[in-house]
């Protein structure tokens, strides 16, 4: 595969890279909100619906990862670089963070109360969970996101090659495997050396997960650097294939996963081997796809936003109006994402177009 280093700021609009995150945006509600519903009595419906949510949505978030990489890494080059758009970048994502957490604190109340926990306990618990995992479900991304940039562009300024960067990203990611899909490759640890493995649950207890900006966003937001600062010479028509063959060697690690019971637990099945080409190559079919600056739509990139933060938050309403009304045999059809899609659509879209009005500009803080 040849590509050349940009030799300038490359300003160019991707619309593709707009439509690809909206598409992502669909993934992520369906990883939360299973499309083919839970507890189906048919058998290839359960099967159908494991592998679309515990496999092909999950490149959804890494493509996430690897086109912010992209978008702040193409506002500067090699030669002359500089970390004055990292530090624009981190402040907006530390926002983004901090107001959508506090929408979402009364939820993280909610499900810290259920348990038996004191006061001080969910206090604690809750800012392990801001720092490490994410102060709700899936705002994990937006502290993973500033730790993967701030690793990028430390080694960057201290003129780490790109190619360097990614290894050391694709190292410590494959680490991040072990304590997820393939966790069963050192489970044997906890017997055969049961002092390392004393060392490794001590460090898992405070960082509780590898799903995180060190072992995955970093992995993804390297990737994206390399399109920001390279121009992969692949057609549309081979970074098509490239995609659909790894998706397809995807789908054989997920089933291995499986059937050998290799993950630490159902909520871990996050990171696998082969998303690390299916990203590349995925990334790169898009970025190929032409659309003219006329045929842009301005809405969609912002819409791709607001429905990823702000979708858990109609998945939290409809399952509470599922069990209210006592619909609970709803949750074994796609009806619950369907609804859940058109909420946060509906919702989204008029956030969007409210923040363009004079007086509703704030809103725009929120995306």
């Amino acid at each position: 595969m040849q590509y050349e280093q940009r030799a300038e700021v490359n300003r160019e609009y991707l619309t593709s890279l707009d439509l690809m995150k909206l598409i992502c945006a669909v993934l992520v509600i369906a990883i939360h909100v299973p499309l083919l519903g839970t507890g189906s009595d048919n058998l290839v419906v359960q099967e159908v619906g494991y592998y679309i949510q515990q496999c092909f949505t999950r490149i959804a978030v890494p493509l996430f990862f690897a086109c912010s990489g992209y978008l702040l890494y193409r506002k500067t080059t090699l030669d002359s670089f500089s970390l004055k758009p990292t530090k624009k970048f981190l402040l907006g994502i530390l926002r983004l963070y901090l107001i959508w957490s506090v929408i979402y604190l009364p939820l993280s109340i909610q499900r810290l109360s259920q348990g038996d926990a004191t006061t001080q306990q969910m206090v604690l618990s809750y800012f392990q969970d801001f720092f490490f995992t994410g102060s709700f479900q899936h705002l994990w991304y937006l502290p993973s996101l500033m730790v993967a940039v701030i690793l990028v562009s430390l080694l960057l300024r201290a003129h780490a090659k790109p190619s360097v960067i990614v290894v050391i990203s694709f190292a410590l990611y494959i680490v991040g495997l072990l304590g997820q899909s393939w966790f069963g490759l050192i489970a044997p640890l906890q017997d055969a050396a049961a002092s390392r493995w004393e060392v490794i649950q001590n460090i898992h207890s405070v960082i509780l997960t590898t799903r995180n900006g060190l072992f995955e966003g970093f992995a993804f937001v390297s990737i994206g650097m390399l399109f920001g600062f390279f121009d992969f010479k692949i057609s549309r028509n081979k970074a098509l294939a490239g995609f659909i063959i790894s998706m397809v060697l995807l789908l054989a690690e997920a089933c291995v996963v499986k059937q050998y019971d290799m993950a630490l637990d159902i909520n871990s099945l996050n990171m696998y081997l082969m998303l690390l080409p299916s990203v590349f190559f995925g990334f790169a079919f898009f970025a190929k796809l032409e659309f003219s600056k006329k045929h842009s739509i301005k809405i969609i990139q912002p819409l791709s936003s607001m429905m990823y933060f702000s979708h858990m938050l109609f998945a939290t309403l409809t399952f509470y109006l599922i069990d209210t009304l006592g619909g609970n045999a709803l949750v074994s059809t796609c009806l619950p994402f369907l609804i859940t899609l058109g909420m946060t659509v509906a919702f989204s879209l008029a956030i969007v177009e409210l923040s363009n009005l004079r007086g509703m500009r704030w809103l725009k803080k929120a995306f």
